[in-house]
């Protein structure tokens, strides 16, 4: 019996190519958190000017009454591994708002596909993304994950990782 392959859009090998290449990059060449254990840790320390420790764990968002979250699944954890260290080799920052926005975004591509690939990002994410932010947090810390969310899409954009969209037939 021969077989059977099936059909995968050229779009759609790309955009896995394109995430392939990014967290491939990440773990081989970047060396920032290297010394904390890089991809193999699930727990990153970003020490910010004042000396202070900022804790940056890989995990999905707390529930009420818990500490931490579940750990992120594969292969969300791959790429939000490799887009926090891309992201803290250019411009080291504070990564709480980073972190946020990574996290809702896991537990949405999880409440929404059950299944945590950036790849099948889409408006229906975003919107249980920001469902998630604003019940989470106060309008001074919604706006600050928004400018995170937007600068998150874009460098999703430049990464040409595409969003899906879904357009509308429009009929005369």
């Amino acid at each position: 019996m021969s077989e059977v392959i099936p059909f995968v859009p050229k779009h759609e090998l790309d955009c896995q190519k394109n995430l392939n290449d990014f967290i491939c990059r990440a773990k081989n060449q970047l060396t920032i958190y290297e010394d904390q254990g890089g991809f193999s840790s699930s727990n990153w320390k970003h020490y910010l000017a004042n000396g202070r420790a900022q804790s940056m764990e890989f995990t999905g968002l707390a529930e009420k009454g818990r500490k931490t979250g579940s750990p992120m699944e594969p292969p969300f954890v791959d790429f939000a591994k490799a887009y926090v260290r891309d992201s803290q080799t250019w411009n080291a920052t504070n990564p709480g708002n980073m972190m946020m926005v990574l996290k809702t975004c896991h537990d949405a591509l999880l409440f929404i596909y059950s299944k945590a690939d950036v790849l099948l990002l889409d408006g229906i994410v975003l919107r249980k993304i920001t469902e998630m932010i604003y019940e989470r947090s106060s309008e001074s810390s919604r706006y600050r994950y928004g400018q995170m969310l937007e600068k998150f899409l874009e460098d999703l954009r430049l990464l040409k990782i595409n969003l899906c969209t879904r357009q509308k037939k429009i009929t005369h």
